[in-house]
């Protein structure tokens, strides 16, 4: 299953990215070495953005950038801004990062099929919120050859239009299989809508013996993304998601993957999280 597997980069490039992780970011070094071990292993693809902090220069300052198949998502800036932070000519896609831009103005998409028809990109695409919008770019026939989208044990919500959309070769990457980390916070620090799900999911793991590291990215892998993306810290996070995506799968209870999924976007969608509620929660 490691050709599944897409390596991300908002947590080498932001100090204590996600709500659940107060470590700083890693230094050149530190990301040099995960590199090469995502290599080693045979992870090829990244994915990264020019509002991943100090991701683009970290990865432009790598030897060995140009074995990745890079998997780059733009937020306004221009293509050739990141490619040059980067010390590149060429990728393996370009997605624009919020698609209500292309809504506001079709004509951002431009730059990138042109890039694509000269050989800089290999395939154009969105990072999308909302099941609507990859539904938008299905029937509407919208130039698209990859979307990122969220997914993971309780947002299954693009799960019925995956099939669509690989059916018009539309290839699907997917992220938040941790969800910032939440499952492996103590229910009671957790955002209040998903203190429930919180708690399930460290029960059922310890009533049935798994781990739920194991629980969330097997259930990621089972399903028909193309890629998981997923974030390190360091290293030895990455030896850890590797080993999971080698091994066995715990068999769910369909009872417990009931409760746990929700169309409930607000629970779902870290950017529409009450910050002041579980800030005020993890400083008690």
């Amino acid at each position: 299953m490691i050709s599944k597997l897409a390596l991300g980069t908002a947590q080498l490039g932001v100090d204590a990215y996600g709500i659940s992780n107060s470590s700083p970011k890693p230094k050149q070094n530190e990301v040099n070495e995960i590199l090469d071990y995502a290599l080693n292993k045979g992870i090829v693809n990244l994915d990264i953005s020019n509002i991943y902090g100090s991701a683009e220069r970290y990865f432009g300052n790598y030897s060995n950038r140009n074995l990745f198949k890079i998997n780059m998502k733009i937020s306004e800036c221009s293509l050739e801004s990141s490619m040059d932070r980067m010390k590149i000519d060429k990728a393996e896609s370009c997605m624009i990062h919020h698609f209500e831009d292309f809504v506001e103005d079709d004509s951002i998409i431009e730059p990138l099929l042109l890039a694509k028809k000269h050989g800089q990109l290999n395939k154009t695409g969105f990072s999308l919120h909302y099941p609507e919008e990859l539904n938008f770019i299905i029937e509407y026939d919208v130039p698209c050859d990859i979307v990122q989208i969220p997914f993971n044990i309780s947002d299954t919500r693009f799960i019925n239009l995956i099939e669509k959309a690989k059916e018009k070769n539309i290839e699907v990457h997917a992220r938040s299989c941790f969800l910032q980390g939440v499952f492996f916070m103590n229910p009671d620090k957790a955002p209040d809508l998903l203190q429930s799900r919180v708690q399930k999911i460290k029960q059922y793991s310890e009533d049935n013996e798994y781990d739920i590291d194991k629980i969330l990215m097997g259930f990621c892998l089972e399903n028909n993304i193309d890629k998981l993306v997923f974030g390190v810290n360091n290293k030895e996070q990455l030896q850890r998601n590797i080993e999971i995506s080698q091994g066995s799968r715990y068999k769910l209870s369909s009872e417990f993957l009931d409760f746990m999924s929700s169309t409930n976007e607000d629970m779902l969608l870290p950017f529409r999280w009450k910050e002041d509620d579980w800030l005020e929660k993890l400083e008690k």
